[in-house]
């Protein structure tokens, strides 16, 4: 497992990092298919063999190689959806307040963004443009 860890670490690094001789094989096989794949459930049989001569005749029906690679995948693809909620709530904020922030700060982009084009816009709609950006800010982001 913290040799599964170590690939995955050094995937998202992209730093090497020290293979055990005994494990080379098994870490060959991952690299081919993609360390970062782990988080999608694509593990190498290698470990999976490995494992099965790891736990040998001590094998039950709950303590086996494969069931120790659905463990393995599922604490992989567990913590990738908590990075990738994480990830959602920093970008669409954590509460109505920090949401309705967020969405004044893409407004804001937006809007600075068009205002670049203020000499290419035809007359006829040249007066969205006559509110000052400053004061169009201040505007609420919802009306009822």
């Amino acid at each position: 497992m913290e040799m599964m860890l170590a690939g995955v670490k050094s995937a998202l690094t992209r730093q090497q990092f020290r293979v055990p001789q005994d494990l080379r094989n098994s870490a060959a096989a991952q690299e081919a298919i993609g360390w970062i794949h782990l988080f999608k459930g694509l593990i190498s049989k290698q470990w999976i063999d490995r494992q099965r001569d790891h736990i040998g005749d001590k094998a039950t029906t709950k303590n086996n190689a494969l069931n120790w690679a659905t463990t393995v995948i599922d604490c992989f693809f567990t913590q990738w959806f908590k990075v990738w909620d994480k990830r959602n709530l920093d970008c669409q904020g954590h509460d109505y307040q920090g949401q309705a922030n967020k969405l004044k700060d893409i407004a804001f982009r937006e809007i600075t963004h068009l205002c670049t084009f203020v000499e290419a816009v035809p007359e006829d709609i040249g007066w969205l443009f006559q509110t000052p950006l400053k004061e169009c800010m201040h505007w609420p982001l919802f009306c009822q």
